[in-house]
């Protein structure tokens, strides 16, 4: 009931405490790591659209193959194919060019389980590219492969001797009250009780991104790179039961996304 209400006070109270992101951070070389497909739009898909408007040189790196993303539906090697051709349809529209994209391929839900070999790649690329700026899922994200991600990078940039900054974009962070509608019936009930206790509910997580983009002219970009993504978009009709992103939260999960700032929290200078 008072959902919207409190909504807007959040994110008036948010946007007015983020520091926008000078000239000088959209032109900076940059790599995106994500964990999934689709995670670089929902997270950062505006911020790769400025920076490529910029002329700033922008490549992604996908952890995960997304073969797992819908169980049962699709045979995991299809839905692999699939979910590496929507990645890069999606990045076209946010001006990244194939060539720019990097595949690790592990399977969802088991980066963890391959740090060591996750890391040593992640190594490679750093060492190759020396990007001036890195964007990670945040550190905090309940799913196992997004703080995986952002733990591999971390600690493949010990290693490293050039400066950089890198900096944390929520994805399911936004999953909470009151930024997202959450049904608190049925099984879940208790479970996502103490999940909204726990986070404060939403100060302790979302408030600590001080840094911000200002997307608010090209948003139309980003939901047209997002809807590139059509598995996770679009209903599956041999199985119309299953969950998309549109499901979630009613809507209002997708529409932390399509405020006027992408929000960030910068973790600092990473130096040797």
């Amino acid at each position: 009931m008072f959902q919207p209400l409190i909504l807007e006070i959040y994110r008036s109270i948010l946007f007015k405490r983020i520091k926008l992101l000078d000239s000088d951070s959209l032109k900076g070389k940059t790599i995106v790591f994500a964990p999934h497909q689709d995670d670089e739009t929902l997270g950062c898909g505006g911020t790769i659209y400025l920076k490529k408007q910029a002329g700033t040189y922008v490549k992604i790196v996908f952890f995960a193959d997304g073969s797992n993303s819908h169980s049962g539906l699709i045979a995991r090697d299809k839905l692999r194919n699939i979910r590496a051709s929507e990645a890069v349809a999606a990045a076209s529209d946010l001006g990244v060019e194939e060539k720019d994209i990097i595949f690790l391929g592990y399977e969802d839900g088991k980066i963890d389980e391959n740090r060591d070999s996750a890391i040593t790649q992640v190594e490679d690329i750093l060492k190759q590219e020396e990007p001036k700026h890195i964007f990670i899922p945040s550190l905090n994200e309940p799913p196992m492969d997004h703080w995986a991600t952002a733990e591999i990078v971390i600690s493949a940039l010990e290693k490293m001797t050039f400066p950089t900054n890198v900096y944390e974009y929520p994805v399911w962070l936004w999953h909470q009250w009151p930024w997202t509608k959450i049904d608190y019936a049925g099984y879940r009930k208790i479970t996502l009780w103490k999940k909204m206790i726990k986070s404060a509910p939403g100060f302790s997580s979302i408030f600590q991104f001080r840094y911000g983009v200002n997307i608010k002219n090209i948003l139309n970009v980003k939901k047209s790179a997002l809807k590139k993504h059509r598995s996770q978009m679009t209903r599956n009709q041999s199985n119309p039961a299953a969950e998309i992103l549109p499901d979630v939260g009613d809507g209002t999960f997708l529409n932390c996304f399509f405020t006027d700032y992408e929000v960030f929290r910068k973790i600092g200078d990473c130096h040797p």
